[in-house]
């Protein structure tokens, strides 16, 4: 059994939790990864994902999906996504893993932890410094 972990928005997590097959076949990058993109949760923890995602992707849910291991080679790709990391400058930008799809449902994608997301860095509400982070992520 594998872990992944993908951000995505409310619509997306309600049409998973109804047992609706998601379908996307937009590619992000001209022969790069195609359809929704996942990180392993071995390779990648939470904050960093949210970091590295941040104004790429909806960052609304954090779901950590548990996938047998055939059903990940069947269903998952390989694939390579250019990220800048934290603590890097920031013109920097570095390859990592993630796996993607065109499709997936709760047929092959067992819920393992579902997170409603906060602002995870230091914001300015009304001039003072409010700090807040993600819910319950480790």
């Amino acid at each position: 059994m594998r872990r992944f972990i993908r951000f995505m928005s409310e619509a997306e997590l309600e049409k998973y939790l109804k047992g609706e097959p998601l379908i996307n076949e937009k590619e992000h990058k001209k022969g790069g990864p195609v359809g929704f993109c996942f990180f392993d949760a071995t390779d990648m923890d939470p904050i960093t994902a949210h970091h590295v995602l941040s104004g790429i992707a909806t960052l609304e849910y954090m779901v950590e999906f548990m996938v047998e291991d055939d059903a990940a080679e069947r269903i998952l790709t390989k694939s390579e996504g250019r990220y800048h990391l934290p603590d890097t400058p920031l013109y920097e930008r570095h390859n990592l893993t993630e796996y993607c799809t065109k499709s997936y449902s709760r047929d092959d994608f067992l819920p393992y932890q579902i997170w409603h997301l906060m602002i995870s860095y230091p914001a300015i509400f009304q001039g003072e410094p409010l700090v807040v982070s993600m819910e319950g992520v480790k």
